[in-house]
């Protein structure tokens, strides 16, 4: 799910529980909540949704695991690392700074013909893949601080046949 749309329904939902509450209390206008949810509590707020509504799409998407370490991948756009979920790997866990895939387990190899790429190796449905991220924009590059879209592609790991494959963004 797109981050646009994610901070949509984020944002849905704070203003439609600030208004059950204001219903039941018969308060009239808004003026205190946009007081009271501004900078710090907002952002608390979104926070804990945000995690609310990753973990509803985790149980919708399909499962992969790591073979090497303690966090899952748990679909195309979120994974568990220290029981939070992360919604890319081009991105921190709180959504707001850029951060190298490797912050996460993947290492930077090196593809051929002077090509960098991130890699890691994972089980999805008992078969071993690998998930390759290279910068969507210059083609067959490694993430860098720069980049904005970046491509995840997901192949077996014996045959190197390719399964999948979608784009992440910061």
């Amino acid at each position: 799910m797109h981050k646009t749309k994610k901070r949509e329904i984020l944002e849905q939902a704070l203003h439609e529980a600030c208004a059950y509450i204001q219903n039941q209390l018969g308060v009239k206008t808004g003026d205190t909540a946009g007081l009271f949810f501004c900078g710090e509590n907002e952002e608390i707020i979104y926070e804990v949704f945000n995690r609310y509504l990753e973990e509803e799409l985790r149980y919708g998407l399909p499962q992969l695991e790591n073979n090497n370490s303690d966090f899952a991948l748990a679909g195309a756009y979120s994974f568990e690392l220290d029981c939070l979920e992360v919604s890319n790997f081009i991105i921190s866990d709180c959504a707001r700074f850029p951060v190298s895939p490797e912050k996460y387990g993947f290492e930077l190899i090196n593809t051929g013909d002077q090509s960098m790429a991130h890699s890691k190796d994972f089980m999805f449905n008992g078969t071993p893949v690998t998930l390759v991220i290279t910068d969507k924009e210059r083609a067959g590059k490694a993430v860098t601080k720069d980049t904005i879209n970046a491509l995840v592609t997901m192949f077996h790991t014996d045959t190197v046949d390719e399964i999948d494959s979608y784009v992440i963004s910061r």
